[in-house]
Protein backbone atom coordinates (compact mmCIF):
# COMPACT_ATOMS: atom_id res chain seq x y z
CA UNK A 1 0.00 0.00 0.00
CA UNK A 2 1.36 3.42 -0.98
CA UNK A 3 1.58 5.81 1.95
CA UNK A 4 3.45 8.84 3.23
CA UNK A 5 5.15 11.17 0.81
CA UNK A 6 3.86 9.50 -2.35
CA UNK A 7 0.25 9.61 -1.18
CA UNK A 8 0.62 13.26 -0.22
CA UNK A 9 2.19 14.03 -3.60
CA UNK A 10 -0.71 12.44 -5.49
CA UNK A 11 -3.24 14.31 -3.35
CA UNK A 12 -1.39 17.58 -3.95
CA UNK A 13 -1.26 16.85 -7.69
CA UNK A 14 -5.05 16.50 -7.89
CA UNK A 15 -5.59 19.47 -5.60
CA UNK A 16 -3.30 21.80 -7.54
CA UNK A 17 -5.38 21.78 -10.72
CA UNK A 18 -2.25 21.71 -12.91
CA UNK A 19 -3.60 18.77 -14.90
CA UNK A 20 -7.15 17.51 -15.51
CA UNK A 21 -8.06 14.62 -13.23
CA UNK A 22 -8.76 12.42 -16.26
CA UNK A 23 -5.25 13.02 -17.64
CA UNK A 24 -3.68 12.15 -14.29
CA UNK A 25 -5.70 8.93 -14.08
CA UNK A 26 -4.81 8.03 -17.68
CA UNK A 27 -1.14 8.42 -16.79
CA UNK A 28 -1.45 6.09 -13.81
CA UNK A 29 -3.36 3.55 -15.90
CA UNK A 30 -0.59 3.56 -18.51
CA UNK A 31 2.14 2.59 -16.04
CA UNK A 32 3.45 -0.94 -16.25
CA UNK A 33 3.96 -2.86 -13.01
CA UNK A 34 7.70 -2.27 -13.02
CA UNK A 35 7.13 1.46 -13.59
CA UNK A 36 4.99 2.00 -10.51
CA UNK A 37 6.75 4.65 -8.41
CA UNK A 38 8.02 3.83 -4.95
CA UNK A 39 8.26 7.43 -3.79
CA UNK A 40 7.07 10.92 -4.54
CA UNK A 41 10.46 11.66 -6.11
CA UNK A 42 10.13 8.66 -8.46
CA UNK A 43 6.66 9.72 -9.54
CA UNK A 44 7.74 13.33 -10.02
CA UNK A 45 10.71 12.23 -12.12
CA UNK A 46 8.50 10.13 -14.39
CA UNK A 47 6.04 12.97 -14.91
CA UNK A 48 8.87 15.40 -15.68
CA UNK A 49 10.34 13.03 -18.25
CA UNK A 50 6.94 12.71 -19.91
CA UNK A 51 6.54 16.48 -20.02
CA UNK A 52 3.53 16.52 -17.71
CA UNK A 53 5.23 18.58 -14.98
CA UNK A 54 8.04 21.09 -14.90
CA UNK A 55 10.81 20.64 -12.31
CA UNK A 56 9.48 23.67 -10.42
CA UNK A 57 5.97 22.23 -10.25
CA UNK A 58 7.31 18.89 -9.09
CA UNK A 59 9.40 20.50 -6.37
CA UNK A 60 6.43 22.53 -5.15
CA UNK A 61 4.19 19.44 -4.99
CA UNK A 62 6.81 17.44 -3.10
CA UNK A 63 7.10 20.30 -0.62
CA UNK A 64 3.32 20.36 -0.19
CA UNK A 65 2.93 23.78 -1.83
CA UNK A 66 0.16 23.00 -4.31
CA UNK A 67 -1.75 26.20 -3.53
CA UNK A 68 -1.00 28.90 -6.03
CA UNK A 69 0.29 26.68 -8.85
CA UNK A 70 -2.85 27.73 -10.74
CA UNK A 71 -3.94 31.36 -10.56
CA UNK A 72 -7.08 32.17 -12.50
CA UNK A 73 -6.47 31.03 -16.07
CA UNK A 74 -2.70 30.70 -15.55
CA UNK A 75 -0.65 27.61 -14.71
CA UNK A 76 2.63 28.42 -12.96
CA UNK A 77 5.59 26.80 -14.73
CA UNK A 78 8.67 28.28 -13.05
CA UNK A 79 9.83 31.00 -10.69
CA UNK A 80 11.66 33.93 -12.30
CA UNK A 81 12.60 35.97 -9.23
CA UNK A 82 11.52 38.87 -7.06
CA UNK A 83 10.66 42.33 -8.37
CA UNK A 84 10.16 45.66 -6.74
CA UNK A 85 6.57 44.89 -5.83
CA UNK A 86 6.26 41.12 -5.82
CA UNK A 87 7.38 37.76 -7.12
CA UNK A 88 7.70 36.86 -10.79
CA UNK A 89 6.70 33.52 -12.29
CA UNK A 90 6.69 32.05 -15.78
CA UNK A 91 3.15 30.87 -16.49
CA UNK A 92 0.97 29.62 -19.30
CA UNK A 93 -2.56 30.72 -20.07
CA UNK A 94 -4.69 27.57 -20.16
CA UNK A 95 -6.82 28.44 -23.17
CA UNK A 96 -4.48 30.63 -25.23
CA UNK A 97 -1.33 28.56 -24.51
CA UNK A 98 0.52 31.86 -24.18
CA UNK A 99 3.58 31.94 -21.94
CA UNK A 100 3.65 35.06 -19.76
CA UNK A 101 5.57 36.56 -16.88
CA UNK A 102 3.16 36.75 -13.94
CA UNK A 103 3.83 39.30 -11.22
CA UNK A 104 2.21 38.33 -7.94
CA UNK A 105 1.78 40.72 -5.05
CA UNK A 106 2.80 38.96 -1.80
CA UNK A 107 -0.14 38.21 0.52
CA UNK A 108 1.58 40.16 3.32
CA UNK A 109 1.57 43.25 1.12
CA UNK A 110 -2.18 43.03 0.72
CA UNK A 111 -2.51 44.29 4.27
CA UNK A 112 -1.16 47.67 3.22
CA UNK A 113 -3.74 49.84 1.52
CA UNK A 114 -0.93 51.84 -0.06
CA UNK A 115 0.51 48.70 -1.73
CA UNK A 116 -2.90 47.61 -3.02
CA UNK A 117 -3.61 51.05 -4.43
CA UNK A 118 -0.18 51.21 -6.01
CA UNK A 119 -0.70 47.80 -7.62
CA UNK A 120 -4.01 48.98 -9.05
CA UNK A 121 -2.32 52.08 -10.47
CA UNK A 122 0.31 49.87 -12.04
CA UNK A 123 -2.35 47.76 -13.75
CA UNK A 124 -4.13 50.80 -15.14
CA UNK A 125 -0.87 52.43 -16.20
CA UNK A 126 0.51 49.42 -18.05
CA UNK A 127 -2.80 48.83 -19.80
CA UNK A 128 -2.25 52.12 -21.64
CA UNK A 129 1.18 51.14 -22.95
CA UNK A 130 1.86 49.44 -26.27
CA UNK A 131 5.40 49.97 -27.52
CA UNK A 132 8.11 47.61 -28.85
CA UNK A 133 10.59 48.88 -26.24
CA UNK A 134 8.27 48.33 -23.25
CA UNK A 135 7.20 44.99 -21.82
CA UNK A 136 3.51 44.52 -22.70
CA UNK A 137 0.84 43.94 -20.05
CA UNK A 138 -1.78 41.35 -21.06
CA UNK A 139 -4.04 40.81 -18.08
CA UNK A 140 -4.63 41.40 -14.38
CA UNK A 141 -6.71 39.59 -11.81
CA UNK A 142 -7.16 38.21 -8.33
CA UNK A 143 -7.40 34.58 -7.26
CA UNK A 144 -7.00 32.76 -3.95
CA UNK A 145 -6.45 36.09 -2.26
CA UNK A 146 -3.53 36.95 -4.56
CA UNK A 147 -3.40 39.85 -7.00
CA UNK A 148 -1.42 39.33 -10.18
CA UNK A 149 -0.41 41.05 -13.40
CA UNK A 150 0.30 39.03 -16.57
CA UNK A 151 3.01 40.53 -18.74
CA UNK A 152 4.97 39.67 -21.86
CA UNK A 153 7.58 36.98 -21.20
CA UNK A 154 10.85 38.14 -22.74
CA UNK A 155 13.45 35.51 -23.58
CA UNK A 156 16.71 37.33 -23.05
CA UNK A 157 19.19 38.82 -20.62
CA UNK A 158 19.14 42.10 -18.74
CA UNK A 159 21.92 44.54 -19.54
CA UNK A 160 23.39 44.25 -16.06
CA UNK A 161 23.96 40.53 -16.58
CA UNK A 162 25.26 41.18 -20.08
CA UNK A 163 27.98 43.50 -18.77
CA UNK A 164 28.84 41.06 -15.96
CA UNK A 165 29.35 38.32 -18.57
CA UNK A 166 31.15 40.29 -21.29
CA UNK A 167 32.42 43.52 -19.83
CA UNK A 168 31.91 47.06 -21.22
CA UNK A 169 30.21 47.35 -24.59
CA UNK A 170 31.54 48.93 -27.78
CA UNK A 171 30.37 52.53 -28.06
CA UNK A 172 27.97 51.93 -30.98
CA UNK A 173 26.31 49.03 -29.17
CA UNK A 174 25.87 50.99 -25.95
CA UNK A 175 24.41 53.94 -27.86
CA UNK A 176 21.97 51.64 -29.67
CA UNK A 177 20.75 50.01 -26.46
CA UNK A 178 20.33 53.32 -24.62
CA UNK A 179 18.55 54.80 -27.64
CA UNK A 180 16.01 51.97 -27.65
CA UNK A 181 15.44 52.36 -23.91
CA UNK A 182 14.96 56.10 -24.37
CA UNK A 183 12.30 55.47 -27.01
CA UNK A 184 10.36 53.23 -24.64
CA UNK A 185 10.68 55.73 -21.78
CA UNK A 186 9.60 58.62 -24.01
CA UNK A 187 6.42 56.71 -24.81
CA UNK A 188 5.79 56.13 -21.10
CA UNK A 189 6.33 59.82 -20.40
CA UNK A 190 3.79 60.70 -23.08
CA UNK A 191 1.29 58.64 -21.08
CA UNK A 192 2.04 60.50 -17.89
CA UNK A 193 4.32 57.92 -16.28
CA UNK A 194 7.82 58.14 -14.86
CA UNK A 195 9.75 54.94 -14.25
CA UNK A 196 11.93 56.17 -11.36
CA UNK A 197 14.20 53.11 -11.35
CA UNK A 198 15.90 53.04 -14.76
CA UNK A 199 19.00 50.85 -14.55
CA UNK A 200 20.70 48.08 -16.56
CA UNK A 201 18.84 45.36 -14.63
CA UNK A 202 15.52 46.87 -15.73
CA UNK A 203 16.45 46.82 -19.41
CA UNK A 204 16.26 43.41 -21.05
CA UNK A 205 17.76 42.49 -24.41
CA UNK A 206 15.83 39.83 -26.28
CA UNK A 207 17.24 37.39 -28.82
CA UNK A 208 16.34 39.75 -31.69
CA UNK A 209 18.46 42.57 -30.27
CA UNK A 210 15.48 44.60 -29.02
CA UNK A 211 15.79 46.35 -25.66
CA UNK A 212 12.64 46.45 -23.51
CA UNK A 213 11.98 48.46 -20.36
CA UNK A 214 11.09 46.25 -17.41
CA UNK A 215 9.65 46.66 -13.93
CA UNK A 216 6.99 49.23 -14.36
CA UNK A 217 5.83 47.99 -10.96
CA UNK A 218 7.63 50.95 -9.46
CA UNK A 219 6.36 53.41 -11.99
CA UNK A 220 5.42 56.80 -10.53
CA UNK A 221 2.17 58.31 -11.74
CA UNK A 222 3.16 61.94 -11.50
CA UNK A 223 0.76 64.58 -10.22
CA UNK A 224 0.20 67.16 -12.89
CA UNK A 225 0.74 64.57 -15.63
CA UNK A 226 -1.54 61.61 -14.91
CA UNK A 227 -3.27 62.52 -11.67
CA UNK A 228 -3.90 66.27 -11.67
CA UNK A 229 -5.29 67.57 -8.42
CA UNK A 230 -4.67 64.33 -6.55
CA UNK A 231 -3.23 66.24 -3.62
CA UNK A 232 -0.35 63.74 -3.32
CA UNK A 233 2.20 65.40 -5.54
CA UNK A 234 4.99 65.51 -2.97
CA UNK A 235 6.34 62.30 -1.47
CA UNK A 236 8.70 61.81 1.42
CA UNK A 237 12.35 61.19 0.62
CA UNK A 238 12.09 57.79 2.36
CA UNK A 239 9.40 56.64 -0.05
CA UNK A 240 11.27 58.10 -3.05
CA UNK A 241 14.47 56.21 -2.17
CA UNK A 242 12.47 52.99 -1.80
CA UNK A 243 11.47 53.35 -5.46
CA UNK A 244 15.01 53.84 -6.77
CA UNK A 245 18.49 52.30 -6.83
CA UNK A 246 21.30 54.38 -5.28
CA UNK A 247 23.77 53.79 -8.13
CA UNK A 248 21.35 55.35 -10.65
CA UNK A 249 19.23 57.72 -8.57
CA UNK A 250 18.71 61.34 -9.60
CA UNK A 251 19.60 63.92 -6.91
CA UNK A 252 16.03 65.15 -6.54
CA UNK A 253 14.84 61.61 -5.89
CA UNK A 254 16.46 61.61 -2.44
CA UNK A 255 14.98 64.93 -1.36
CA UNK A 256 11.53 66.34 -0.65
CA UNK A 257 12.01 69.25 -3.05
CA UNK A 258 8.94 68.64 -5.20
CA UNK A 259 7.20 66.25 -7.59
CA UNK A 260 9.35 63.98 -9.72
CA UNK A 261 9.18 64.34 -13.48
CA UNK A 262 10.68 62.70 -16.56
CA UNK A 263 14.01 64.41 -15.78
CA UNK A 264 14.78 61.76 -13.15
CA UNK A 265 14.58 59.06 -15.85
CA UNK A 266 16.89 61.14 -18.05
CA UNK A 267 19.44 61.20 -15.23
CA UNK A 268 19.18 57.46 -14.52
CA UNK A 269 19.48 56.63 -18.21
CA UNK A 270 22.69 58.69 -18.33
CA UNK A 271 24.04 56.65 -15.42
CA UNK A 272 23.07 53.50 -17.33
CA UNK A 273 25.01 54.70 -20.39
CA UNK A 274 28.08 55.15 -18.20
CA UNK A 275 27.72 51.63 -16.80
CA UNK A 276 27.39 50.08 -20.27
CA UNK A 277 30.56 51.84 -21.43
CA UNK A 278 32.70 51.49 -18.29
CA UNK A 279 31.28 48.44 -16.55
CA UNK A 280 30.94 50.27 -13.22
CA UNK A 281 28.60 52.82 -11.62
CA UNK A 282 29.23 56.54 -12.03
CA UNK A 283 30.07 57.07 -8.36
CA UNK A 284 31.72 54.81 -5.80
CA UNK A 285 30.40 54.42 -2.29
CA UNK A 286 30.50 51.89 0.51
CA UNK A 287 26.92 52.57 1.55
CA UNK A 288 23.67 53.54 -0.13
CA UNK A 289 23.77 56.87 1.67
CA UNK A 290 27.27 57.61 0.37
CA UNK A 291 26.16 56.91 -3.20
CA UNK A 292 23.07 59.08 -2.85
CA UNK A 293 25.18 61.96 -1.53
CA UNK A 294 27.66 61.55 -4.40
CA UNK A 295 24.84 61.93 -6.92
CA UNK A 296 23.74 65.09 -5.15
CA UNK A 297 27.10 66.81 -4.81
CA UNK A 298 29.92 65.22 -6.85
CA UNK A 299 30.40 66.40 -10.46
CA UNK A 300 29.84 63.87 -13.20
CA UNK A 301 33.06 62.29 -14.54
CA UNK A 302 34.12 62.46 -18.17
CA UNK A 303 33.35 59.51 -20.41
CA UNK A 304 36.22 60.35 -22.74
CA UNK A 305 38.73 60.32 -19.89
CA UNK A 306 38.11 56.59 -19.49
CA UNK A 307 36.96 55.78 -23.05
CA UNK A 308 38.81 57.90 -25.64
CA UNK A 309 36.70 56.28 -28.38
CA UNK A 310 33.61 58.07 -27.07
CA UNK A 311 32.67 60.98 -29.40
CA UNK A 312 32.81 64.46 -27.89
CA UNK A 313 29.10 64.89 -28.62
CA UNK A 314 28.22 61.77 -26.64
CA UNK A 315 30.31 62.88 -23.65
CA UNK A 316 28.62 66.27 -23.79
CA UNK A 317 25.17 64.65 -23.81
CA UNK A 318 26.16 62.47 -20.86
CA UNK A 319 27.22 65.53 -18.87
CA UNK A 320 23.90 67.20 -19.65
CA UNK A 321 21.89 64.13 -18.63
CA UNK A 322 23.69 64.07 -15.26
CA UNK A 323 23.16 67.74 -14.44
CA UNK A 324 22.33 68.14 -10.75
CA UNK A 325 19.28 70.33 -11.36
CA UNK A 326 16.44 68.79 -13.41
CA UNK A 327 15.95 72.02 -15.38
CA UNK A 328 19.56 71.83 -16.62
CA UNK A 329 19.06 68.41 -18.23
CA UNK A 330 17.51 67.79 -21.66
CA UNK A 331 13.92 68.95 -21.30
CA UNK A 332 12.39 65.74 -22.65
CA UNK A 333 13.43 62.22 -23.49
CA UNK A 334 12.76 63.20 -27.10
CA UNK A 335 15.73 65.58 -26.94
CA UNK A 336 17.88 62.75 -25.60
CA UNK A 337 16.76 60.54 -28.50
CA UNK A 338 17.62 63.23 -31.06
CA UNK A 339 21.12 63.67 -29.59
CA UNK A 340 21.73 59.92 -29.42
CA UNK A 341 20.75 59.60 -33.07
CA UNK A 342 23.22 62.34 -33.97
CA UNK A 343 25.93 60.60 -31.98
CA UNK A 344 25.17 57.30 -33.67
CA UNK A 345 25.65 58.97 -37.05
CA UNK A 346 29.21 59.89 -36.01
CA UNK A 347 30.19 56.28 -35.37
CA UNK A 348 31.78 54.04 -38.00
CA UNK A 349 29.19 52.02 -39.85
CA UNK A 350 31.22 48.83 -39.56
CA UNK A 351 31.21 49.10 -35.76
CA UNK A 352 27.50 49.48 -35.26
CA UNK A 353 25.41 47.09 -33.27
CA UNK A 354 25.23 44.29 -35.84
CA UNK A 355 28.97 43.63 -35.63
CA UNK A 356 29.03 43.62 -31.84
CA UNK A 357 25.56 42.36 -30.99
CA UNK A 358 25.39 39.35 -28.66
CA UNK A 359 25.69 36.12 -30.60
CA UNK A 360 24.55 32.66 -29.61
CA UNK A 361 28.09 31.50 -30.44
CA UNK A 362 29.79 33.94 -28.05
CA UNK A 363 31.17 32.95 -24.64
CA UNK A 364 30.69 29.22 -25.03
CA UNK A 365 32.65 28.69 -21.82
CA UNK A 366 30.78 31.30 -19.81
CA UNK A 367 28.74 30.35 -16.76
CA UNK A 368 25.23 29.16 -17.46
CA UNK A 369 22.55 31.83 -17.61
CA UNK A 370 19.22 30.23 -16.81
CA UNK A 371 15.84 31.52 -17.74
CA UNK A 372 12.56 29.99 -16.80
CA UNK A 373 12.47 27.80 -19.90
CA UNK A 374 15.67 25.98 -18.93
CA UNK A 375 15.95 26.46 -15.16
CA UNK A 376 16.98 23.07 -13.74
CA UNK A 377 15.45 22.23 -10.38
CA UNK A 378 16.88 18.78 -9.56
CA UNK A 379 14.92 16.53 -7.27
CA UNK A 380 16.49 15.11 -4.09
CA UNK A 381 19.18 12.60 -4.87
CA UNK A 382 19.89 14.03 -8.32
CA UNK A 383 22.35 16.67 -7.23
CA UNK A 384 20.98 20.18 -6.92
CA UNK A 385 22.90 22.80 -8.84
CA UNK A 386 24.93 25.11 -6.64
CA UNK A 387 27.93 27.36 -6.68
CA UNK A 388 30.14 24.36 -5.85
CA UNK A 389 28.73 22.03 -8.47
CA UNK A 390 31.06 19.74 -10.35
CA UNK A 391 32.84 20.84 -13.49
CA UNK A 392 30.90 18.26 -15.47
CA UNK A 393 27.60 19.83 -14.49
CA UNK A 394 28.94 23.31 -15.21
CA UNK A 395 29.95 22.26 -18.68
CA UNK A 396 26.33 21.48 -19.49
CA UNK A 397 25.32 25.10 -18.96
CA UNK A 398 26.35 26.58 -22.33
CA UNK A 399 24.69 23.62 -24.05
CA UNK A 400 21.35 24.44 -22.46
CA UNK A 401 21.73 28.13 -23.23
CA UNK A 402 22.51 27.44 -26.91
CA UNK A 403 19.58 25.04 -27.17
CA UNK A 404 17.24 27.62 -25.63
CA UNK A 405 18.25 30.34 -28.07
CA UNK A 406 17.86 28.09 -31.09
CA UNK A 407 14.48 26.94 -29.77
CA UNK A 408 13.38 30.55 -29.60
CA UNK A 409 14.39 31.08 -33.20
CA UNK A 410 12.41 28.06 -34.32
CA UNK A 411 9.24 29.00 -32.46
CA UNK A 412 9.43 32.54 -33.81
CA UNK A 413 9.35 31.17 -37.33
CA UNK A 414 12.99 31.89 -38.17
CA UNK A 415 13.78 28.61 -39.86
CA UNK A 416 16.93 29.71 -41.66
CA UNK A 417 19.19 27.86 -39.24
CA UNK A 418 20.92 25.98 -41.98
CA UNK A 419 21.94 29.20 -43.71
CA UNK A 420 22.79 30.99 -40.48
CA UNK A 421 24.89 28.20 -39.05
CA UNK A 422 26.44 27.00 -42.27
CA UNK A 423 28.55 23.97 -41.44
CA UNK A 424 29.36 25.17 -37.91
CA UNK A 425 27.32 22.51 -36.16
CA UNK A 426 28.91 19.75 -38.25
CA UNK A 427 32.38 20.69 -37.03
CA UNK A 428 31.71 21.50 -33.38
CA UNK A 429 30.51 18.26 -31.80
CA UNK A 430 26.85 19.18 -32.32
CA UNK A 431 24.02 17.45 -34.09
CA UNK A 432 20.70 18.69 -35.41
CA UNK A 433 17.25 17.57 -34.29
CA UNK A 434 14.37 18.37 -36.61
CA UNK A 435 10.81 17.84 -35.42
CA UNK A 436 8.04 17.85 -38.01
CA UNK A 437 4.73 18.62 -36.31
CA UNK A 438 1.62 17.59 -38.18
CA UNK A 439 -1.62 19.21 -37.08
CA UNK A 440 -2.49 21.88 -34.52
CA UNK A 441 -0.26 23.41 -31.87
CA UNK A 442 1.42 21.02 -29.45
CA UNK A 443 3.96 21.21 -26.62
CA UNK A 444 7.47 20.10 -27.58
CA UNK A 445 10.04 19.39 -24.89
CA UNK A 446 13.55 17.99 -25.09
CA UNK A 447 15.22 16.69 -21.92
CA UNK A 448 18.92 15.97 -21.59
CA UNK A 449 20.51 12.92 -19.96
CA UNK A 450 20.21 14.60 -16.54
CA UNK A 451 16.46 15.03 -16.97
CA UNK A 452 16.79 18.81 -17.34
CA UNK A 453 14.57 20.57 -19.89
CA UNK A 454 16.77 22.04 -22.64
CA UNK A 455 14.00 22.88 -25.10
CA UNK A 456 10.51 23.98 -24.06
CA UNK A 457 8.15 25.04 -26.86
CA UNK A 458 4.68 25.37 -25.33
CA UNK A 459 2.83 26.06 -28.59
CA UNK A 460 4.64 24.59 -31.60
CA UNK A 461 3.52 23.67 -35.09
CA UNK A 462 5.18 23.03 -38.44
CA UNK A 463 8.86 22.15 -38.84
CA UNK A 464 11.21 22.98 -35.96
CA UNK A 465 15.01 22.71 -36.01
CA UNK A 466 17.30 22.58 -32.96
CA UNK A 467 21.09 22.38 -32.92
CA UNK A 468 22.20 20.49 -29.79
CA UNK A 469 25.45 19.12 -28.37
CA UNK A 470 25.90 15.44 -29.15
CA UNK A 471 24.41 13.18 -26.49
CA UNK A 472 21.32 11.39 -25.25
CA UNK A 473 17.97 13.20 -25.21
CA UNK A 474 14.30 12.46 -24.69
CA UNK A 475 11.80 14.10 -27.05
CA UNK A 476 8.26 14.60 -25.76
CA UNK A 477 5.39 15.87 -27.90
CA UNK A 478 2.05 16.44 -26.19
CA UNK A 479 -1.27 17.79 -27.33
CA UNK A 480 -3.83 19.15 -24.89
CA UNK A 481 -5.49 15.73 -24.76
CA UNK A 482 -2.72 13.17 -24.91
CA UNK A 483 0.97 12.40 -25.23
CA UNK A 484 1.71 11.99 -28.93
CA UNK A 485 5.37 11.06 -28.77
CA UNK A 486 7.90 10.06 -26.09
CA UNK A 487 11.13 8.92 -27.69
CA UNK A 488 14.79 8.55 -26.68
CA UNK A 489 17.31 9.97 -29.13
CA UNK A 490 21.06 9.41 -29.35
CA UNK A 491 22.30 12.44 -31.26
CA UNK A 492 25.79 11.91 -32.68
CA UNK A 493 28.18 14.68 -33.75
CA UNK A 494 27.40 16.05 -37.22
CA UNK A 495 24.23 13.92 -37.37
CA UNK A 496 20.82 15.21 -38.38
CA UNK A 497 17.84 13.37 -36.91
CA UNK A 498 14.37 14.04 -38.31
CA UNK A 499 11.35 13.12 -36.19
CA UNK A 500 7.92 12.95 -37.78
CA UNK A 501 5.13 13.56 -35.26
CA UNK A 502 1.82 13.01 -37.08
CA UNK A 503 -1.53 12.90 -35.38
CA UNK A 504 -1.11 9.18 -34.84
CA UNK A 505 2.19 7.35 -34.51
CA UNK A 506 5.68 8.61 -35.11
CA UNK A 507 8.46 7.96 -37.57
CA UNK A 508 12.16 8.55 -37.09
CA UNK A 509 14.56 8.83 -39.97
CA UNK A 510 18.27 9.54 -39.63
CA UNK A 511 20.17 11.26 -42.41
Amino acid sequence: MVTGGLEQFVAALYESGILPAAEIQAFFDSLAEQECPASAEDLAGQMIRRGMLTPFQARALIDGKARGLVLGSYVVLDRLGKGGMGRLFRCMHRQMKRVVALKVLPPSSMKSQHSVERFQREVEAMARLSHPNIVTAFDAGEDKGLRFLAMEYVDGSNLGSLIADRGPLPVPTAVEYVLQAAQGLEYAHWHGMVHRDVKPENLILDWRGIVKVLDLGIVGLVAGLSEPGSGDSVETSERRVAYGTPDYMAPEQSTDSGPLGPACDVYSLGCTLYFLLLGRPVFDGDTAEAKVMAHRFQPAPSLRAARPDVPVALDRLFQQMLAKRPEDRPATMGEVIAELQRCRALLPVADRDTSHSPSIFDDQDAADVHDAATLPLPLPGRGAASGSESSGKQAAGPRRRLARILAGLAVAGVFLLGMALGSWWRDSGHGRLVVDIQGPHVTVRVLDAHGDIVVDCPSATGRLGFTLPAGFYRLIVRSSETERLNEDINLAPSQSVVIQSPSEGARNASL
